[in-house]
């Protein structure tokens, strides 16, 4: 059990770490921008969490293509957000301290 999620685990707490980096370099710098950096951050870890789930799902022998032929694509990719959400547990605590950080490797504004 424990090693079936130390890897999931693993690959969120990355997913958190390094998300807000890889946007730090698209965005600009500022506080406004800082902000909209996180909100999409958030975005995107909720959705790269929600695929991970439906890997791992797929990757358990999981029927996925089954349930999306029965419940259709809307009720399935709520089920994954939904996982997604609840994995913030994980990554969200992650991605602020991530996020946070930033401002002290700007070089044109200041904090």
């Amino acid at each position: 059990m424990l090693t079936s999620l130390i890897l999931p685990v693993g690959l969120m707490a990355v997913i958190g770490w390094v998300v807000p980096r890889l946007l730090a370099g698209v965005f600009p710098e500022g506080a406004r921008p800082l902000i909209w950096l996180g909100v999409t951050a958030f975005v995107l870890c909720l959705a790269l969490s929600g695929m991970l789930f439906a890997v791992l799902y797929m990757m358990g022998g999981a029927p996925v293509g089954e349930m999306l032929a029965e419940v259709g694509l809307w009720p399935t990719l709520w089920h994954f957000a939904k996982r997604g959400m609840l994995s913030a547990i994980v990554w969200l605590p992650i991605m602020i301290l991530s996020t946070a950080q930033l401002p002290g490797k700007w070089t044109s504004e200041t904090w």
